[in-house]
């Protein structure tokens, strides 16, 4: 025989074994006939059966191949990412309980809102007010102040206006003045100052005809106007809500008043007497406002809480991304094991394992 010549040579090909179950209750190598996408299937399916010889379940596969079907991140399985979704569980429980309680029903609790109160009026002086005209203010005001008439109105018990926030009539205690009451509220004591300035009744005294100039001018016109003090940076949302009630109830004492007048018998007096522009608004109520909140800040509240739940939200998938940071194969076998839910994976599954790797064939024996 030539070189070329080789001695024949018998090859005998050993079948893959076919799908069964061992006594151990293991599944067998799965048949060759069996396409490849099913068998990573089957496989991936039976991973949770895996039992050691002795019938228990290996520790460190009871967490992640027990329920594969109900955890679809077994990542979550782990201590720390349990700890990091409680902890920012309860900071945005603790945070939303703080926000809502403060805009929840806000209307039940104003009154527990303590507004300070000071009359400061010293009353009129007719000493350029003609004759005749002042039994006409002494008798609307019963001989007493403009100021003490409006007092008597917003700190009555049956009057509305009284029952809006907590009125605290610092008036009668001695040392208190205008800046002294502003430091308080400068402070954090009180929420606000309702003050009722010195010249308030002889600011309406403008409005009547004047024994130096007669008919009451114009520019001589002086608002009755009270003041208002508030601390809009303590707390926005209750200054909002506070100043609201204030000025309407406000509103509502002026509106009043003026019905008083003219209901009164002397109404077609008054009308006479006192200059047009008075029953336009005839008692006012200026504000001033401490430590003003710029525009962009009004809704800082909001933009906070949207702030603290976007943070975690941006950690907590750091933990998904380590799993799948190695390479894709960490990521293939984990999409390979939640498509074992279904029966046989999809042909256009991206990480179906090729038939070269899938399976370990029996080499030729040679005889």
């Amino acid at each position: 025989m030539s070189d070329h010549d080789t001695s024949h040579q018998q090859f005998t090909m050993v079948p893959l074994e076919k799908q069964g179950t061992s006594e151990t209750g293991h599944p067998s190598a799965v048949s060759s006939t069996t396409p490849v996408n099913q068998r990573v299937t089957r496989r991936a399916s039976n991973a949770s059966s895996i039992t050691t010889n002795s019938g228990e379940i290996p520790p460190n596969q009871n967490a992640r191949h027990s329920f594969p079907q109900f955890f679809v991140l077994p990542h979550l399985l782990k201590k720390n990412a349990w700890i990091l979704l409680a902890a920012t569980t309860l900071v945005m429980i603790i945070y939303i309980w703080l926000y809502l309680g403060a805009v929840w029903s806000p209307m039940t609790r104003v009154k527990n809102v303590e507004i300070l109160f000071y009359n400061a009026d010293q009353g009129f002086d007719y000493s350029t007010t003609p004759p005749q005209v002042v039994p006409l203010f002494q008798t609307i005001t019963r001989n007493t102040t403009l100021g003490t008439v409006v007092q008597k109105q917003i700190l009555d018990p049956t009057s509305p206006i009284s029952r809006i926030v907590s009125w605290k009539d610092v008036t009668q205690e001695p040392g208190w003045d205008r800046l002294s009451l502003i430091d308080q509220v400068e402070k954090g004591k009180a929420w606000g100052l309702l003050y009722i300035p010195s010249n308030f009744s002889n600011n309406w005294l403008t409005y009547a005809p004047s024994t130096t100039t007669g008919t009451p001018l114009p520019q001589n016109l002086k608002p009755v106007s009270m003041e208002y003090v508030f601390d809009q940076g303590r707390n926005y949302a209750t200054h909002s809500i506070v100043e609201r009630y204030i000025s309407k109830a406000m509103e509502g004492l002026s509106r009043g008043f003026e019905n008083q007048l003219l209901a009164s018998a002397a109404n077609q007096t008054l009308m006479q007497v006192l200059h047009p522009f008075y029953w336009i608004q005839p008692i006012y109520m200026s504000e001033t406002v401490m430590n003003p909140v710029l525009m962009y800040g009004q809704n800082f509240a909001s933009y906070l809480v949207v702030s603290i739940i976007c943070v975690p939200l941006s950690i907590l998938p750091l933990p998904t991304h380590a799993r799948f940071s190695n390479g894709g194969n960490n990521a293939c076998s984990f999409l390979t094991e939640f498509s074992s839910l279904s029966s046989t994976l999809d042909p256009f599954w991206p990480c179906t394992v090729s038939a070269s790797t899938s399976l370990p064939r029996s080499k030729p024996s040679v005889s």
